[in-house]
């Protein structure tokens, strides 16, 4: 019975390499258990979760963002497990910032959840250091941010805390 927003889960870090995907995934599998579940991958980096699946990349995200015509029901691949579905990050833009931020993010998220009123939105942003992570953030009514044990310094994670803002659903994870 969760609004909207509150079944948008963003997992960020506060930088590369802190185990985000890994921790995203985990959860995902972990969540399609009882729920379903859509894992949203808006790193277009290589090595996201198109690559842990081992699926070839194809169009996801960045596409829908940019071309409206290309719905959520095109893009969605189902997973060998009954609750998960995957959303890849697309082709690499360089506007990839405007097209988050902008209405047809909000639309497309709509129509995400609009498809399954049970199911919940992981999205596997970004660090918090790139501003498309912060946008994304301001959609998500809860963030994970992955700390790396023995890595992430702290004033790092101060810094993406504040990035974050006053919010009262963010959540830090302690990984490795």
């Amino acid at each position: 019975q969760a609004q909207r927003r509150d079944r948008v889960v963003l997992v960020t870090s506060a930088g590369p390499g802190e185990g985000r995907t890994f921790i995203t995934v985990g959860l995902a599998l972990s969540l399609a258990r009882q729920h379903p579940v859509l894992l949203v991958d808006a790193d277009p980096r290589p090595g996201g979760t198109v690559t842990r699946f081992r699926l070839a990349p194809a169009k996801g995200l960045s596409d829908a963002l940019a071309d409206p015509t290309l719905g959520p029901d095109r893009l969605v691949v189902r997973t060998e497990l009954d609750r998960l579905a995957l959303l890849g990050p697309g082709a690499p833009r360089s506007d990839l910032l405007r097209l988050i931020a902008s209405r047809r993010m909000v639309q497309l998220l709509h129509e995400l959840l609009a498809q399954d009123p049970g199911r919940l939105l992981l999205i596997d942003g970004p660090p918090l250091c790139q501003p498309e992570a912060q946008a994304l953030a301001l959609f998500a009514g809860q963030v994970v941010l992955v700390v790396a044990a023995g890595k992430t310094p702290r004033r790092a994670v101060e810094t993406a805390l504040e990035r974050l803002g006053q919010r009262p659903n963010v959540s830090l994870l302690l990984n490795r």
